[in-house]
């Protein structure tokens, strides 16, 4: 309980500091709690990786048995704004609106720019054929299930 805390407590002065002054929207805030789901204990995602709340990946030394949809929500916020922070270095630049969005999203979910040039590339020039392209061929026939389908119609 002590760790779960200070855990928390860390998340929180994370949350308070400021990183490249990204905010979540209270929209883009509801979208990955939607697509992403509230677990309130530790479970195993496909590739065995354990994770709690709203997919935090649970890290070593972190060390819970069942967090609040508040508690979640505070370390979803500040997994975001780290990966915000990983996506604006891999970018060179800070994004805003749609693009920090996706940018969000996809590195959130492992998939950070320098994965996906193209589909990024394409994002920035505001090319929407050629990111449904890229995303299409990233998702395979994994395009229209749930999640997917969630952020195609958001954001293509």
């Amino acid at each position: 309980m002590k760790l779960k805390n200070t855990i928390l407590a860390l998340a929180t002065i994370l949350l308070a500091g400021s990183c490249f002054g990204w905010e979540p929207s209270p929209s883009f805030l509801a979208y990955m709690k939607d697509v992403e789901g509230f677990r309130s204990a530790p479970y195993q995602d496909i590739g065995g990786v354990w994770h709690i709340g709203y997919g935090h990946r649970i890290k070593r030394g972190e060390a819970f048995v069942s967090l609040t949809d508040r508690e979640a929500t505070v370390l979803l916020k500040a997994d975001l704004k780290v990966a915000y922070a990983i996506a604006s270095r891999q970018l060179g630049f800070e994004p805003t609106g749609d693009l920090a969005e996706i940018a969000v999203d996809y590195t959130f979910n492992g998939c950070p720019p320098v994965k996906f040039p193209k589909f990024f590339k394409a994002v920035i020039a505001g090319d929407r054929v050629g990111m449904e392209r890229e995303y299409k061929r990233r998702a395979g026939k994994k395009y229209l299930v749930y999640r997917n389908k969630q952020f195609a119609e958001r954001y293509l």
